[in-house]
């Protein structure tokens, strides 16, 4: 019988699901996503993978001095020793590692539902003054009706309660008209209720997480910059050497992060947790931190961006990227990717250089790429950094 620590499993439709989304068009999708967290486990750790991987696929990895997990399949049968470690904790993560036998200890899925609402952080913000200043979470008609009848400033974001990287997110850059009352209506009655928040001028996103055991220690307290498009899609996350630019918020991170992860113990949940928070630029020039807009109980992209930056480049500039499938036209495989970065493929010996971390292409299809790709990119510099992130998506969308 094998045994090991934990069996790591990315199940990205974990979101989808408390959204209410049709996650059938999304499955190859999420299917493919599952290869991200394998940077996450050890050698002594698994990974549970859908589809099958390429088979120069982690051989490529080794190769760019990445340790691996041992790379299993659905149905494969470990043993209680084993600890499940799932993206999110939901009745499908739990099914999934049931039949293979590993050890399931999770939090109720209900209290995950809960900690994932935006009705939550909305409690948590009353209580704490975080969030993002005059945001409102709207529950029926006539809480809409009574909010755009006073006056506000525009653009507002209207968010469902479940859901996060844009998806249903509706930008009103003035009050509504009846066709937009009608499409806040409907996201009202999907999810239950929906979220308002101004517009304002962000200078740069930040993630936080840690992690709650089961009798309410928190341990690994960290932040970090994240990148996301205008849209409110995250694509990235950046790691600097040092915190420079984030050192006058930590203190009021760890305040709001730490009394949060308070709040959610007692509510119930325990295991990883991640926050979201950003700095903006107020009317007069001067910055303000808005903490913890956003929950999520489950693990998040920056816990495998540190995880592959403590592995391969510990003490360089990095970053974590993410890029769509339409936006990056991949060669077929990596002789040919050794030739398009021209010098620039990761050095495990230097601890520099582009990594990809998604396969080339699906084996269920030799002939299509991935719907979204990673890479892993550092440097001795930041100016170098993102030259090479504008070199390796000028590349991918000429080559």
């Amino acid at each position: 019988m094998i045994t090991a620590k934990k069996i790591f499993y990315f199940n990205a439709l974990f979101d989808m699901a408390m959204s209410g989304y049709t996650r059938g068009a999304f499955k190859r999708a999420a299917d493919e996503m599952s290869a991200l967290i394998i940077p996450m486990g050890s050698s002594e750790d698994f990974c549970l993978v859908k589809p099958s991987l390429p088979a120069d696929y982690s051989k490529f990895l080794e190769d760019s001095g990445l340790v691996l997990p041992k790379l299993v399949k659905t149905g494969e049968r470990l043993d209680s020793s084993v600890t499940a470690e799932p993206w999110g904790w939901d009745e499908n993560a739990h099914t999934t590692f049931f039949k293979m036998g590993v050890n399931t200890f999770h939090p109720d899925f209900t209290t995950v539902r809960k900690i994932n609402n935006r009705r939550f952080c909305s409690s948590f913000s009353e209580i704490e003054a975080s969030g993002v200043p005059n945001s409102a979470l709207l529950s029926s008609p006539e809480e809409l009706k009574n909010f755009f009848t006073k006056s506000h400033e525009y653009p507002q974001i209207i968010k469902p309660v479940y859901g996060n990287s844009g998806i249903g997110f509706l930008r009103l850059d003035k009050p509504p008209g009846e066709t937009t009352i009608a499409k806040i209506l409907n996201l009202m009655k999907q999810h239950g209720a929906v979220a308002a928040e101004p517009w304002l001028k962000r200078v740069m996103d930040i993630s936080s997480s840690l992690d709650i055991s089961a009798d309410g220690e928190k341990s690994s307290i960290r932040h970090y910059r994240c990148l996301v498009d205008s849209r409110g899609t995250f694509y990235g996350v950046y790691l600097p050497p040092d915190s420079a630019r984030l050192e006058p918020w930590i203190p009021a991170l760890d305040k709001h992060v730490t009394s949060c992860a308070g709040y959610i113990y007692k509510s119930g949940y325990f295991g990883p947790v991640g926050f979201d928070s950003f700095v903006y630029s107020k009317k007069d020039g001067s910055e303000a931190l808005a903490p913890v807009i956003e929950i999520n109980a489950r693990h998040v992209m920056s816990d495998i961006a540190r995880a592959l930056k403590s592995k391969l480049a510990n003490n360089k500039y990095v970053f974590y990227r993410l890029l769509s499938g339409k936006r990056a036209a991949l060669p077929e495989n990596y002789t040919e990717l050794r030739h398009i970065l021209r010098g620039y493929l990761f050095s495990p010996a230097a601890g520099t250089g582009i990594l990809p971390l998604t396969p080339l292409r699906n084996t269920t299809d030799i002939t299509c790429q991935p719907y979204r790709n990673a890479f892993f990119i550092s440097a001795d510099s930041k100016e170098k950094l993102f030259w090479l992130d504008s070199f390796l998506t000028n590349t991918l969308r000429t080559c």
